[in-house]
């Protein structure tokens, strides 16, 4: 039996949103493909690890690759990203045989459309990159494992490293020959980086219907974005990127508008109604939670804060906000849950 699946990596707790949006964002699209998560233990909690289980079918622990060397640390700061030293982590999915063919996707992917049709396409395949079209995007690609080629890439960044740091440089660099073969070629659509100052507005207002995959590329991810009371994301930039909140409704669908700090901050056992849709995901016991209610939820989150009040911000002339937090247990808590700001 031939097993295609889709596959992430989460290398620290601040991707685990992102991979969670993704596995549910996959599932709502009607995917029946298997899931895959690839976690370095060391860096990853095991509140993390938990959520992550009740989301994928596989949840992978695998040692943490790090690029160390002093070219890749200037490469890396040439690219303005430091914190990618860990990305070729990501050379672990050449390692996973146990798969036939593997669709990779960055935890800071979302997918707009079932994308099934990807496992039809040969390996190695990936869309270009918006900076440098004659190279691969490595945030979404189409491979068959092997570990032959595991092995080459492994003495290939030990020899001569990435030209940019990361495992996009490495790939590009070993895959040499994919700007020439139009059949290993994603559509930019496959993986569109909205997020990107992108210097043809145009093309993406008449193609952005087409786009089956959106990348948020760069340090703000969708999970990091301040949101109003009624759910709607804050951007302050004039370039308004709707695939934000497309990533936002889905966290509320799943996980009732908790924060995804909150999320991974709490020890508890959160009951989560949607997982019901999900038949071959465990379901997380509520049998000696405290919590039996929404509503008692939010009672035991605020029952210290005795006053607050309410206005309604203007949305077009935002640019100064501040929410105004009044004591203490207000200050640490009141991101949890966007139920009571006061505003000025």
């Amino acid at each position: 039996m031939t097993l295609h699946v889709y596959v992430t990596l989460v290398t620290t707790d601040s991707y685990v949103p992102g991979a969670l949006v993704l596995a549910h964002r996959l599932r709502d699209l009607g995917t029946n493909k298997h899931l895959a998560c690839l976690v370095t233990p060391n860096n990853v909690s095991s509140q993390a690890k938990t959520w992550l289980s009740q989301c994928f079918h596989d949840v992978i622990s695998v040692d943490t690759i790090k690029n160390e060397s002093t070219t890749a640390m200037t490469n890396l700061t040439l690219l303005g990203r430091p914190d990618l030293i860990e990305t070729l982590t990501k050379l672990h999915v050449f390692r996973l045989t146990q798969y036939d063919k593997i669709v990779f996707l960055d935890a800071d992917t979302y997918p707009i459309r079932l994308i099934d049709d990807l496992f039809e396409r040969p390996s190695f395949s990936a869309a270009p990159d918006i900076g440098w079209p004659d190279c691969f995007n490595s945030g979404v690609f189409v491979v068959e494992p092997s570990l032959t080629v595991y092995s080459d890439l492994i003495q290939l960044a030990s020899k001569k490293g990435s030209f940019d740091g990361g495992d996009q440089g490495l790939l590009n660099t070993y895959f040499d020959n994919w700007p020439e073969t139009s059949a290993h070629r994603l559509p930019f659509t496959y993986n569109t980086t909205p997020s990107a100052s992108y210097s043809y507005a145009p093309a993406y207002v008449e193609f952005r219907d087409k786009i089956s995959v959106a990348h948020f590329i760069g340090k703000q991810k969708p999970w990091h974005y301040q949101r109003f009371a009624d759910g709607s994301v804050y951007q302050r930039d004039n370039n308004k990127n709707d695939h934000l909140q497309l990533w936002w409704d889905t966290w509320d669908k799943h996980f009732d508008k908790m924060t995804p700090a909150y999320l991974l901050s709490t020890t508890r056992t959160i009951p989560l109604p949607h997982y019901h849709h999900y038949p071959l995901l465990s379901t997380p016991s509520t049998s000696n939670h405290p919590i039996t209610s929404k509503k008692e939820n939010v009672q035991s989150i605020w029952h210290d804060i005795t006053s607050s009040s309410i206005s309604s911000p203007d949305k077009n002339n935002f640019s100064n906000f501040q929410p105004i937090i009044k004591n203490q247990y207000h200050r640490q808590h009141y991101h949890h849950h966007y139920k009571v700001l006061e505003w000025e």
